[in-house]
Order: structure tokens, then C-alpha cells, then sequence
């Protein structure tokens, strides 16, 4: 299990930058266990990443989104702190998305992932395949949730455009 010690100068600060965000959502430095630190480190951490990485509180609140998250619906981390998930999916996937949140925080299930569409914040839609886990205190009690999302917008396309011309040629 790490700890903030362990970790090297510059990303010991980055973490402290870190707390203080999830501290104005009411998580306190104490709360977060050697485990949780290491997760807090990877979503914030200043890396050219393709995959987005978030963390949520369990209501659904964002807490900090990586770059490449932020660049896949079009907003800043600031706006998307403002929001929950369900401000950014697509409204076809809320009912799966909540009965499947619920699961994952109810300890149903260790984590979900699924293709699912998302609302950019120009109104167009985008695909991600979602990775979605939770971070346990070590009552078992879920901290955050941590939200692991690629972008297959253009695989969709490809697939919707040969089933598309697959439709055309047998006409």
C-alpha cells in the first residue's frame, strides 16, 4: 500500500492539489486510504493519455476528469465538476447507467463496462467504451468511483456506414 511519502516530490504536490479538490466535496485526507492515493494519483496525473480517466463521487458527482476525458465531451474539468455522469450521457443509456451504478455501489458487482453514447457539448454524440469501478474504504464503504473511458466514436461510424451500405446492396 502507498503512501503520500512514497510518491516523488513533484507528484506528492500534485496529489496535495488533489486533496484539495476533493476536500471541497467533503472528503477529508484521513479518508483516503494507501490505495485510494495510488488511484487519486493516476487520474491526476499530467500525462498525454488516450484513454479518459475520471473520478466521481458516489452520487455521480465529477470530481477531476483527465485531459483526454475532458477533450472527449468538449468541457473543462471546472465545468464538468459542476455535473454529474447522467449530465453527460446520452438520455437512451440513464436507465441502464443508474441500475448499473446502483449495482456497482451496492456491491452487486466489482465493476461494469459497456459501450455507451455520451452528449459532446456541442449536442453531437460520441461513443465510449466505459470501464466504471468503485474505490472502497476499508469499511467497505464505497469513497469514489472511478470512470476509465475510451473514445470508439469512429468505430461506430464505420460499423453504422457498413451496415449502412450492407442495407443498400442487398436492396
Amino acid at each position: 500500500t502507498g503512501t503520500r511519502q512514497d510518491l516523488p516530490l513533484v507528484q506528492r504536490l500534485a496529489l496535495e492539489q488533489v486533496l484539495e479538490i476533493l476536500q471541497k466535496h467533503g472528503f477529508s485526507a484521513a479518508q483516503l486510504d494507501g490505495s485510494a492515493i495510488v488511484v487519486v494519483h493516476q487520474v491526476a496525473s499530467p500525462r498525454d493519455a488516450a484513454t479518459g480517466m475520471a473520478m466521481l463521487s458516489p452520487k455521480g458527482q465529477w470530481l477531476m476528469a483527465n485531459p483526454a476525458l475532458c477533450d472527449f465531451v468538449g468541457l473543462s474539468q471546472e465545468a464538468l465538476q459542476e455535473m454529474t455522469f447522467m449530465d453527460i450521457s446520452h438520455p437512451d443509456e440513464w436507465d441502464t447507467d443508474t441500475e448499473q451504478m446502483q449495482r456497482l455501489l451496492d456491491g452487486e458487482i466489482a465493476v461494469y463496462q459497456r459501450a455507451k453514447r455520451y452528449v459532446h457539448r456541442d449536442g453531437h454524440t460520441v461513443w465510449g467504451l466505459a470501464s466504471i469501478s468503485v474505490v472502497r474504504a476499508e469499511d467497505d464503504t464505497p469513497q469514489f468511483v472511478i470512470s476509465q473511458i475510451v473514445d470508439i466514436t469512429a468505430r461506430k461510424r464505420a460499423e453504422e456506414a457498413l451496415s449502412l451500405s450492407n442495407a443498400l446492396m442487398e436492396e
